[in-house]
């Protein structure tokens, strides 16, 4: 049902094709698009004041690359290799994924062995996030513990802040909950890249578009800072480009 009423939404915002000079238009994966654009509205307000910020989550990325009307679309891929020659297409940066959860639901124990055998929240039913990263830390379950799965990451990381489970995210998405400590990751987890990558597709090319893009760039730098400091912090591992 989620799915057909995205789906729906995505066709009718497909639809419009009246273009507004007065409108800033972004595309935007939909865990990237509520969990990084939308804290970040008021600050493209007050930037662009005369301009109608419109941010358009999408699902299906790759596929709907060149597709509507959009100033600029940032999508996660895989295959990055397809982009890396695009003139109008910019590397913004990698995917950093480890295990959060609630401190309510982790306890006194912040360890990597008591974390694992909480229950595990997942945003696809193959449970490819954990899988990588399990993998990643060379380790095997014994026993197999309480799965839920969720249709998006975004929904995955509202049930990990309600305290349902544990999820490994990007951690560039959870990033003000876990300066706030909403959210925690055990001292001595390791970080790794998931083999994502973020990029950006800059259609319009205007003054105002241009600025856009130096402050999209701008937040991803600081970003990365503020991620490198809470991983020297708690020991999570560097933080890599």
């Amino acid at each position: 049902m989620l799915g057909r009423n995205y789906a729906s939404l995505q066709s009718l915002l497909d639809s419009w094709k009246e273009p507004d000079a007065s409108k800033i238009v972004i595309r935007a994966a939909l865990s990237f698009a509520t969990r990084a654009l939308l804290p970040k509205i008021q600050q493209l307000n007050e930037r662009f004041p005369s301009y109608e910020i419109a941010v358009i989550p999408v699902i299906d990325e790759e596929e709907s690359l060149g597709k509507g009307d959009y100033d600029l679309f940032v999508f996660t891929t895989r295959n990055s290799e397809n982009y890396e020659n695009d003139p109008e297409i910019f590397f913004m940066r990698e995917e950093y994924m480890a295990p959060v959860c609630t401190q309510q639901l982790i306890g006194d124990r912040r360890d990597i062995e008591h974390l694992l055998t909480l229950p595990r929240l997942h945003p696809t039913l193959d449970h490819l996030d954990w899988r990588a990263w399990l993998n990643k830390i060379h380790h095997t379950d014994r026993s197999v513990p309480r799965n839920s799965t969720f249709f998006t990451l975004d929904l995955t990381l509202s049930a990990c802040l309600s305290g349902h489970g544990v999820a490994v995210t990007d951690l560039l998405l959870a990033l003000p909950e876990l300066e706030r400590e909403y959210l925690v990751c055990p001292e001595n987890a390791r970080i790794h890249s998931s083999g994502w990558r973020y990029f950006c597709h800059q259609r319009t090319q205007s003054p105002i578009v241009e600025e856009l893009v130096d402050w999209l760039k701008q937040e991803t730098v600081e970003e990365l800072r503020k991620l490198q400091q809470l991983s020297e912090r708690h020991g999570w591992g560097p933080i890599r480009d």
